[in-house]
């Protein structure tokens, strides 16, 4: 019945041309669009070939369904983010080293307590890279490293007290002039510290 439809619709027997067979596949979706957009979908996602990309986080392959995708799960988008945002600051402190450093010694002085801390326990677990820079630090300042040396092996710490708390026993000797290296100053740990971290930033 169908048949004799689509004859008497386009007036052309069955045998004719593909123009005829193009004009019966054109009549068959009008007549039945949704089964025809129901197995297009299937067909395509059944033949569609999908493209294959490595995460650019955790370097897994995963299948790209958009265009742009260039991680393979929510977690590595966040972390990509993370990354680019870390990037964009570094490229910031380039550009900005004064306000950079402004930015670091307010840090410094609202966080004392946690960078110690925080320094403390990255020395216990890179001991090879303490070594590393102490070695590097002894190179650049001979003269420094000369006048401790000679301060360690002549003047000793037995029963001393610290000369700014007068609390703590004392542990180092600050040179305030290393040309003159017998001529120190008894401190303990934190006072050194501190006296040291206030002639930096000019305190």
């Amino acid at each position: 019945m169908l048949f004799v439809e689509r004859n008497l619709i386009f007036g052309i027997p069955k045998e004719c041309s593909k123009k005829h067979e193009k004009n019966v596949k054109k009549l068959y979706v009008i007549n039945n669009l949704e089964k025809v957009r129901q197995t297009g979908r299937a067909y395509y996602y059944k033949t569609r070939k999908f493209k294959k990309k490595t995460c650019k986080i955790c370097g897994r392959e995963f299948i790209l369904r958009g265009a742009y995708a260039k991680t393979c799960s929510e977690k590595c988008r966040k972390e990509n983010i993370r990354r680019n945002n870390n990037r964009g600051s570094k490229i910031w402190v380039k550009r900005h080293p004064e306000r950079r450093k402004e930015t670091m010694k307010k840090y410094g002085i609202n966080n004392r307590e946690k960078l110690d801390k925080y320094n403390s326990e990255w020395r216990k677990k890179n001991p090879k890279k303490v070594r590393a820079g102490v070695k590097r630090w002894r190179k650049k300042y001979p003269k420094k490293r000369n006048a401790q040396a000679q301060a360690q092996g002549r003047i000793k710490l037995d029963g001393k007290i610290c000369e700014i708390c007068n609390i703590e026993e004392a542990k180092h000797r600050h040179h305030e002039d290393y040309s003159k290296p017998l001529e120190v100053i008894f401190l303990c740990i934190k006072c050194h510290n501190k006296l040291h971290w206030e002639k930096k930033n000019g305190k």
